[in-house]
């Protein structure tokens, strides 16, 4: 099948498994949200298993059932089905490390969308050029600090580069996770 860009879906599935498998999981997720995950099942199931955890609840397939039935997703299944079909075969990878490559796969996603959103105010002639400039530095400096810091939200430009330099220089060996 076709893969859409910047997705991983067995890796969502996973996620999904390791948080069923052991709520406590819900604890590893740092900035990881549901919108950062792409299937819209998974991405509603990991909302509803959030909000069990915050209210202190087990989330489990009985405690979300009646939210996953609800949610249709061809003909003849629901959420319930897709999430009761998971089974992720072998041992699963550590939840930190599905995070990680998540959440990475998610900031790449929204950094070619703020890119693709510049480049058509950079064709839309109507567009004062210094509005174009000053949009695209904020931007950037939003995705720098969201890319770079899991504390920071906000730096100026000038901080946002050096943390951005400093990062890229951290000779982190980036995380693979193969799944399939």
């Amino acid at each position: 099948g076709h893969k859409a860009p910047l997705t991983d879906v067995f890796l969502e599935q996973a996620l999904l498994a390791l948080v069923f498998a052991d709520n406590r999981n819900l604890g590893h997720l740092a900035k990881l949200t549901p919108e950062d995950v792409t299937d819209p099942v998974l991405a509603a199931a990991l909302a509803g298993a959030l909000n069990m955890h915050a209210e202190g609840r087990p989330a489990n397939l009985v405690t979300l059932k009646s939210r996953l039935e609800a949610m249709p997703v061809d003909e003849e299944r629901t959420g319930l089905d897709v999430l009761r079909s998971l089974s992720i075969g072998g041992t699963l990878p550590p939840i930190e490390d599905v995070v990680h490559r998540l959440r990475g796969l998610a900031v790449r996603r929204r950094l070619a969308d703020t890119l693709q959103a510049m480049s058509w105010a950079a064709n839309d002639e109507s567009q004062p050029l210094a509005a174009i400039a000053a949009d695209a530095i904020l931007q950037l400096n939003d995705y720098l600090a969201d890319a770079t810091s899991e504390t920071k939200t906000s730096f100026d430009l000038y901080e946002a580069s050096y943390a951005f330099i400093e990062w890229v220089q951290r000779a982190q060996d980036p995380v693979e996770i193969t799944t399939g």
